[in-house]
């Protein structure tokens, strides 16, 4: 357990050092509306819900702005992780509780939110087990084949020095497809495995072929 809290505290700061590539694309703080209005500025959802966590909004009434957020796919769960690491702001644990028990966000986000320690199923867009131990020497030839031990070693070790976890995320094509992102996160491999996890796959990025 403290082995897996260590690395989702060390994604976490590396997400705050990223800044704004972390997340997904929203709306400016600002921006001019789309429409005719007497209005002059629009706020996006994510501007607006910040200042909420800011005020210490009660868990409900999270919950159901972020639930209709969700269904109107106004946010994705990337976004909810930036509500969650802003320093500024207060997320109810409560909410994303009830937001997790209704479906909405996966066991992945919510365990990141709640410190809840993760599982090889967790991981699943980027790791198998079997598969992680078929396709790394490195790792079968000094490491029996028991699931638990390899998921801390993948946890620990593999997503550290980059290596593929399953066939469908291969680190060094996510980098090379994905530029932008290596000038966010740099050396520290295990926040490209997070942002695939949370919003690449959902947005159809690739990290199993190059792009062109």
């Amino acid at each position: 357990m403290k082995n897996q809290m260590r690395w989702t505290a060390g994604v976490l700061a590396a997400a705050i050092a990223a800044g704004g590539i972390l997340y997904a694309p929203a709306l400016p703080v600002r921006a001019k509306a789309p429409y005719d209005t007497h209005w002059n500025e629009q706020y996006s959802w994510m501007a607006t819900m910040t200042e909420a966590l800011q005020k210490n909004t009660d868990a409900t009434a999270v919950y159901r702005e972020i639930r209709l957020a969700l269904r109107y796919q106004v946010i994705n769960e990337l976004n909810i992780y930036q509500l969650y690491l802003d320093p500024t702001t207060v997320f109810p644990l409560e909410a994303a509780t009830r937001l997790y028990q209704e479906g909405l966000i996966s066991p992945f986000l919510y365990k990141l939110l709640a410190h809840i320690p993760l599982t090889a199923a967790d991981l699943a867009d980027v790791y198998d087990p079997a598969w992680y131990y078929g396709a790394n020497p490195a790792i079968n030839q000094v490491l029996p084949y028991d699931e638990n031990l390899l998921f801390e070693n993948f946890l620990n070790c593999g997503m550290v020095v980059g290596l593929p976890g399953n066939a469908a995320f291969n680190l060094d094509i996510y980098k090379a497809n994905y530029p932008e992102l290596v000038q966010a996160f740099g050396a520290y491999n295990p926040a490209y495995y997070q942002y695939y996890i949370l919003f690449g796959k959902k947005a159809g990025q690739k990290a199993d072929r190059r792009i062109y």
